[in-house]
């Protein structure tokens, strides 16, 4: 009860919970109030002059879950405009909070008076012997002394250190210790590291500890016979998977300069925007004057991030030409052609054909190198889209993955077969074992949107499964007497020349043939964008064709998971195709994604076949093309 209760508020959370409080709350980070009360903290410890003095309260609250009054949650729940149910069953936690004050007796008194308030509404009591308040140094001992008597705080000299303990050895074997140094020496430091850029000296010294603990025995010291970062080499490259400590620093700092990047609205952003780069974005910033150790630590992981990253053009109107990586380019993902001084402002927006909304050729070949001006015209125009930061390259193809461990699996076992019987099976018979493993896997771990029953085209299959199950393979109920239809969709892709085409073939629930399709797609850049672009022009052809009910059959994995995964956002040019095809799929009274193995999408892949070389669509409504024929 509890976890659908959890469920169902999950997507509340952000518009309800303050910004100030950054954990347990997807999206934000527990660090992010970390690098605020430290730029606080740096704040503080700069301000040496001037007349009035700066402090920042630390308060604890005593026994927060214990002294929490209902009536003060009941009410504050029902002005948030929640319904009356969810109060008696939902408790809301509450946090530390910090927050800066200017430090004169008057404001002491002030907050004195609103902490009191507060622990009477709420039921809370807020712990005074374990808050604390720290000054800048331009604050007179005599005002230091007077607010923290009124307070009834002690006084401290920053925000506070954290120790780490140290480990003793264990007598435990080379298993045991792998876990020991992964679980507990390289996870200690892992909040410091996504904060602070330690020190070479430091990881080295760490580093050196773990070495000596996995080599030696108790008291006993040992050959080390391999080095350190022969250790650290992930195991499928054959090491023992132990982290890189200055690595694993810079990919933790790497993550908070990525939200830096993509999340500026977020509270942390905002705050360091104001303070190093307040007229640009992170991408353009620079260290600037007396910054901070933690922005320090982050600028230092920015080069990894920027040199990584692309700019997805959506309404163009944030993007500057020559400064910003943003061509689908896989050597160089910025312009070629030579800057002209006058157009160092300039926006992509600047390209674009006001009147019909498309690449201005005129403009693109006065001002760019030919090589450029191919290289613009293969972007997708998207002005529904602002402008985004995006990591380079496509995710991964799932089902890949799935037959590349199929086809290692049996080369295992060819092994095995060589080793004991002495017979070693041919190429071809390993790899064929490893597409039965992988589509016998695929059917007995069917997606949660495919039937438990495939459809098959052939009717000899569809009646051998009608009377396998004793009844018929596949029945759907139309919907306000529209027929259902099965749709079979394949998208193809020439790595060699980056054509693409879309093959979709029609069919009612019997099996039987109703129509076919097939295109050419532009604007592709992988197998996937052409599996996607495939799916979108599929569907708007069914709406063409007055379709309502139907249930689009694709063989990529991965696609089927962003399309019937409703939260997975992409912030790549293929997350334009993924919205395209659920904001056309809306449109239907009835609409499915199902996943079918490639060997049941045999129909569809001749199809996308034929489309390479064509250059408007192909329709077939009354009779099958010949390379499906023989099918029906």
């Amino acid at each position: 009860m509890a976890k659908m209760l959890a469920n169902r508020m999950k997507p509340l959370m952000e518009d309800v919970i303050s910004e100030s409080q950054s954990a347990f709350i997807p999206d934000r980070l527990i660090t992010d109030n970390i690098l605020l009360a430290a730029e606080v903290g740096h704040f503080l410890n700069r301000k040496q002059c001037g007349v009035g003095g700066w402090s920042a309260l630390k308060l604890d609250m005593a026994k927060a879950y214990d002294c929490v009054e209902w009536s003060f949650l009941r009410k504050m729940m029902l002005a948030l405009g929640f319904h009356g149910g969810w109060v008696e069953l939902i408790m809301k936690c509450v946090t530390s909070v910090s927050y800066n004050i200017q430090a004169n007796v008057e404001e002491a008194n002030e907050i004195k008076r609103c902490l009191s308030v507060y622990e009477d509404l709420s039921g809370q009591a807020v712990n005074y012997h374990k808050s604390s308040i720290c000054y800048s140094r331009n604050t007179s001992s005599v005002d230091r002394n007077n607010v923290a008597q009124i307070l009834g705080v002690t006084q401290a000299p920053n925000f506070g250190k954290q120790r780490i303990g140290s480990w003793n050895k264990k007598l435990l074997s080379q298993a045991g210790k792998e876990i020991l140094l992964k679980t507990v020496a390289q996870s200690m430091p892992t909040f410091s590291m996504s904060v602070f850029l330690l020190p070479i000296s430091v990881c080295t010294t760490v580093e050196r500890t773990m070495n000596r603990y996995w080599w030696d025995s108790g008291t006993d010291r040992r050959i080390h016979w391999k080095a350190w970062d022969k250790l650290c080499v992930p195991k499928k490259y054959g090491g023992l998977g132990f982290k890189d400590l200055c690595a694993f620093n810079l990919a933790m700092l790497g993550k908070q300069a990525w939200r830096m990047l993509t999340k500026p609205e977020s509270l942390v952003a905002r705050v360091y925007k104001a303070r190093y780069f307040p007229k640009g974005t992170f991408f353009d910033a620079q260290m600037g004057n007396n910054p901070s150790f933690y922005w320090r630590s982050i600028m230092a992981a920015k080069s990894i991030v920027c040199g990584g990253v692309r700019r997805r053009i959506g309404n163009r109107e944030t993007t500057l030409i020559w400064t910003y990586p943003w061509l689908q380019d896989e050597n160089d993902p910025m312009i070629q052609t030579e800057m002209p001084v006058q157009l160092q402002e300039a926006r992509v927006a600047g390209l674009i054909d006001q009147q019909t909304g498309t690449w201005d050729p005129s403009i693109l070949t006065d001002l760019f190198q030919p090589d450029d001006v191919a290289n613009i015209m293969r972007i997708p125009i998207s002005p529904d889209y602002d402008d985004a930061w995006y990591w380079h390259g496509d995710p991964r193809d799932s089902d890949g993955m799935l037959y590349a461990t199929a086809i290692l699996y049996n080369i295992w076992r060819a092994r095995n077969l060589a080793v004991w019987e002495a017979t070693l099976p041919r190429p071809e018979t390993v790899l064929k074992a490893a597409a039965a493993a992988k589509l016998a896997w695929t059917r007995a771990h069917p997606l949660p949107m495919t039937r438990a029953a495939q459809l098959l085209p052939e009717p000899a299959l569809l009646q051998e499964d009608a009377e396998l199950h004793g009844s018929e393979a596949y029945a759907a109920e139309p919907s306000h007497g529209l027929p259902m239809r099965i749709c079979r969709v394949d998208g193809g892709f020439m790595q060699e020349t980056s054509r693409a085409a879309v093959g979709a073939v029609l069919l009612d629930t019997d099996g039987g043939y109703v129509s076919a399709y097939t295109a050419p797609l532009r604007n592709c850049s992988s197998p996937l964008m052409a599996e996607a672009l495939a799916c979108k022009e599929a569907l708007s052809w069914l709406k063409d064709r007055g379709e309502q009910n139907v249930e689009i059959y694709t063989d990529c994995l991965t696609l089927h998971h962003y399309l019937t995964t409703p939260t997975v956002g992409l912030r790549t040019y293929l997350g334009y195709a993924i919205d395209s095809c659920r904001r056309i799929a809306s449109l239907f009274q009835s609409c499915s994604f199902c996943f079918s193995p490639r060997l049941d999408n045999y129909l569809a892949h001749a199809l996308a076949t034929t489309a390479y070389q064509q250059s408007v669509p192909m329709y077939w409504d009354l009779l099958p093309p010949d390379i499906i024929s023989a099918y029906f």
